[in-house]
C-alpha cells in the first residue's frame, strides 16, 4: 500500500493580522492584509512562506465576510486557501475548526488534503477544491512524505505509519538507521514550518536528531549545521534531546530513554551514472584491507550517532568483530586513539550496528572493560591492553571519538 502526498500547485494568498506589522503589496480589508503571490507553488510552501512573514500569519480563510474581496483580487485563477482535511473533517492549518456557518462551502471532496480559492468561482459548493492528476502526488512506503522544502529530502513520520512503533531516542536513531536514514535534521524555518504542521497533523510528539550539549549548545545527531534561527522555537528544558511536540509544533527537551514516535529523514540517492569506472582496488582510497572486509579510520570525531550516520554516507557500517584476527588487526592499528564500534549496550543486552549476530559475543567480552551506568556505548583504545588485555571500553554515547567503518571487499 502507498501513501500519498498533495502536491498540486497553485497561487497563494498571505493573510496577516493588522496589529503593528505593515508590508509592501499587502492589501487591507477588514481587520487583515491580504497578499496575492501569483507564482505557482505547493501548499505547504505557501503556507511556510506566509509564517515566514510573521509567526500569526496564515493562509487565507474564506469565510462570509471576506468571500467577495477574494473573488475580485488577484490574477491567478486559483489561490490556496488555509483549510485542510483531516481525521476529524475540514479545519484551518492550526487545527482549529472551520465557522459552523460555513462549513458547507468546503464540502464534497474529503480525499483531497487541501483547498484553493477559486477566482470568479466562488460557490456554495465544492467548486473551490482542485483535483490534481497523479503526477502531482508523492507516493512511497507509509509514514514517508516530501515537505517540499526545496532540498530534495524526504521524511519520515511514524506517527503516519500503522506498523511503527515507540522507541527510545537510541532506538528511533536505530529503526531510522535501519532504513538508511538519520533522526530528522532540522536545516532552516522554511523545514521546520513544514514539518511541525506535519507533526501537529499526526498528533503524536516525534523525536528528532537535536541534541543539546551543556555548555557547547545545539546540534543534530546526522552532523549537519545548525541554524541558530531554530533557537527560538526551543522549549527550555533539562533533557538532553529534542522531540517535536504535536501540542505546540516546537522542540522540547527530554530524556533519551523515554519512548515517542520519531521522525527521521534521508536525502534521494543520486542518479546512477554511466560514466564513472568500477574501482580498479579492493577498497576505496583511503580504506585499509583486512581479510575480505575494507575498513577506514575516520580522522573526524562525532557522538556515536553521528559516526553511525557518517558510515551510512559512505554506505558501510560501524565496526563489528567476529574473528580473533580482526582483533590482532585492530590492535595493532588503532593505538591510543579512541574508536567508535558498533558495539552497544541496551538494556543489559549487548547489539552490533550492523545487525550482525551476537552469538559470538564470548569473542570479545573478554576484551571489555566493565559496564558503567551512562555509558553504553563501546569504542576501542589500547591503554588498557598490555595491563588488562581489555581495548574495548564502554563511552558515554554524547563522546566525540573517532569511528570505523566496514564494508565488504570488491
Amino acid at each position: 500500500m502507498v501513501s500519498k502526498v498533495h502536491r498540486g500547485a497553485s497561487a497563494l494568498i498571505g493573510l496577516l493580522l493588522l496589529t503593528g506589522y505593515a508590508v509592501a503589496e499587502w492589501n487591507s480589508h477588514g481587520q487583515y492584509q491580504y497578499y496575492f503571490n501569483n507564482n505557482r507553488v505547493y501548499w505547504d510552501q505557501g503556507l511556510a512562506f506566509c509564517r515566514s512573514q510573521k509567526p500569526t500569519a496564515f493562509l487565507a480563510r474564506p469565510i462570509t465576510e471576506n468571500a467577495e474581496f477574494l473573488k475580485g483580487f488577484g490574477s491567478a485563477e486559483m489561490y490556496w486557501a488555509d483549510h485542510s482535511y483531516g481525521s476529524q473533517g475540514w479545519a484551518w492549518s492550526d487545527g482549529s475548526p472551520l465557522p459552523a456557518g460555513d462549513i458547507h462551502w468546503y464540502s464534497g471532496y474529503p480525499h483531497l488534503s487541501a483547498s484553493v480559492v477559486s477566482r470568479g468561482l466562488y460557490e456554495r459548493s465544492s467548486a473551490a477544491l482542485m483535483n490534481d492528476e497523479p503526477n502531482n502526488y508523492k507516493y512511497g512506503g507509509p509514514g514517508w512524505l516530501d515537505v517540499v522544502t526545496g532540498d530534495g529530502s524526504c521524511y519520515y513520520l511514524s506517527s503516519s505509519d500503522p506498523d511503527a512503533g515507540n522507541f527510545t531516542w537510541d532506538g528511533a536513531a536505530q529503526a531510522c538507521a535501519d532504513q538508511q536514514a538519520s533522526l530528522a535534521s532540522v536545516p532552516d524555518l522554511i523545514t521546520f514550518y513544514a514539518l511541525s504542521f506535519q507533526v501537529r497533523g499526526g498528533g503524536q510528539n516525534v523525536w528528532t536528531g537535536l541534541i543539546s550539549v551543556p555548555m557547547v549548545g545545539y546540534s543534530w545527531s546526522d552532523g549537519s549545521e545548525f541554524d541558530e534561527q531554530l533557537k527560538q522555537f526551543i522549549v527550555p528544558g533539562n533533557g538532553t534531546v529534542g522531540y517535536l511536540s504535536a501540542d505546540d509544533g516546537e522542540f522540547h527537551l527530554a530524556d533519551a530513554d523515554q519512548s515517542a514516535a520519531f521522525a527521521c529523514c534521508t536525502a534521494p540517492a543520486p542518479a546512477p551514472t554511466t560514466t564513472a569506472p568500477p574501482p580498479a582496488e579492493p577498497c576505496p582510497a583511503g580504506w585499509e584491507q583486512s581479510e575480505d572486509t575494507c575498513y577506514l579510520f575516520s580522522e573526524q570525531h562525532g557522538y556515536w550517532t553521528e559516526a553511525m550516520s557518517a558510515c551510512h554516507q559512505e554506505e558501510a557500517d560501524l565496526l563489528s568483530i567476529h574473528d580473533d584476527m580482526l582483533i590482532t588487526f585492530l590492535v595493532l592499528r588503532v593505538g591510543n586513539n579512541t574508536f567508535w564500534t558498533g558495539l552497544q549496550n541496551q538494556n543489559t543486552t549487548y547489539v552490533w550496528q550492523d545487525g550482525s549476530s551476537t552469538d559470538d559475543i564470548d569473542l570479545v567480552e573478554p576484551y571489555l572493560d566493565p559496564w558503567q551506568s551512562g555509558k553504553d556505548c563501546v569504542a576501542m583504545n589500547t591503554e588498557l591492553y598490555i595491563p588488562k588485555q581489555q581495548f574495548l571500553i564502554h563511552d558515554d554515547c554524547f563522546a566525540e571519538n573517532r569511528f570505523v567503518c566496514q564494508k565488504p571487499a570488491n
